[in-house]
């Protein structure tokens, strides 16, 4: 008789049985986070935009006796170079206005992956707790179903499955991400997409898209080579009709900005979402929502008091014996 099969959980993968709750909550705060520091370098640019060009760069900040202030206003001068005698020139406005824009790069390339990453931490939850209720339905897992168990499990792997390996193993998914849009809302019309935009788009598609670019930006440096461009040329475009955005040159850093930062963020949540309805359907609703696993609220929108404090844990008596007996440490 063959050994049982069991879905071990890793100790970095979320511990729940409600992977779209947890994205929520972290992608929040990457939101206000990414908002709130655009809407204070914002401040800055338009302050320094007002003021002559030549003038003393402090009069874009409020505050500036402020010791603390005072300090950093320290530190930034001495981020630029310094003169050929040791020096330092006085810093102007339009030095300021000139780093603010750094500042708005840096800080989206910085949304942008841990966007990416958030999605993929998402999806690899998702996958245990899809496996886990194929295995409490009783159906047979398939082979790549199978590779997948073996390679989430820190028993047998070192190393957890990503995006494109968890799409391989499981074609339902890419099957259902291709046939829905990237974003929630056609943005020329304010229509609900219900299908594709384009041939070129889907979710899918764009998912790969914005992971690629987030792998330009980490290992990469952000430069937009010849692979990427002959890899991505069509999709790309295929964006820009629907979102105008600036050209992509080769040798040059790929643009980032507050709509680079929005498009990303909406295909992982447009994404997320149409798993979370797989994942119910495939679990009879034991897996997949907050209230899991009871049966789901009747509309997308819980009342806040019906919120559980602790979101329900990935394995709990009653699921998957052989898994659960891992899980306590009983196997």
């Amino acid at each position: 008789m063959s050994e049982p099969i069991a879905v071990v959980r890793p100790p970095e993968i979320w511990d729940t049985r409600s992977p779209l709750i947890q994205l929520n909550r972290m992608t929040c705060d990457l939101g206000q986070a990414y908002w709130a520091t655009l809407l204070a370098l914002s401040v800055v640019r338009d302050a320094s935009k007002r003021a002559d060009p030549s003038a003393d760069g402090r009069s874009a900040f409020a505050h500036r006796d402020n010791s603390s202030i005072r300090r950093t206003w320290e530190q930034f001068t001495r981020s630029f170079p310094s003169n050929f005698d040791g020096t330092r020139s006085p810093i102007t406005a339009k030095h300021v206005g000139k780093s603010v824009k750094l500042a708005v790069a840096s800080i989206t390339e910085h949304a942008i992956v841990k966007s990416s990453s958030l999605f993929e931490s998402f999806a690899q939850c998702w996958a245990l707790n899809y496996l886990l209720a194929r295995l409490e339905a009783s159906l047979q897992l398939t082979t790549g179903e199978l590779a997948l168990v073996r390679e989430f499990s820190p028993l047998t792997s070192r190393h957890v499955p990503g995006w494109p390996r968890i799409t391989k193993a499981i074609p339902l998914l890419e099957t259902e991400l291709r046939t829905i849009s990237h974003v929630k809302v056609d943005p020329r019309t304010g229509a609900t997409a219900n299908a594709p935009l384009t041939k070129e788009l889907n979710a899918l598609v764009v998912i790969s898209f914005w992971r690629k670019w987030r792998n330009a930006l980490v290992h990469g440096s952000g430069v937009v080579t010849a692979g990427f461009w002959d890899e991505h040329e069509a999709i790309w475009i295929a964006l820009c009709a629907i979102v105008p955005s600036s050209r992509l040159r080769l040798g040059r850093k790929l643009p980032l900005n507050e709509n680079i930062y929005r498009s990303v963020a909406s295909v992982h949540a447009h994404a997320a979402r149409r798993m979370r309805t797989i994942l119910m359907d495939a679990s009879s609703d034991r897996r997949g929502h907050v209230l899991a696993p009871g049966p789901r609220w009747p509309s997308d929108r819980l009342p806040p008091d019906k919120v559980p404090t602790q979101l329900p844990a990935m394995l709990i008596p009653g699921d998957h014996e052989p898994s659960v007996k891992y899980a306590i440490g009983a196997a």
